[in-house]
């Protein structure tokens, strides 16, 4: 599953990349 990840700032978007990035079926296409 490719995933798009807008707005990401302070804990909770890093969090939300950091569980994405180890996810084994998650593939990070773009982070605005």
């Amino acid at each position: 599953m490719h995933i798009s990840i807008v707005g990401i700032t302070g804990y909770t978007g890093l969090e939300l990349l950091r569980l994405a990035l180890n996810h084994p079926h998650v593939t990070v296409s773009s982070i605005h």
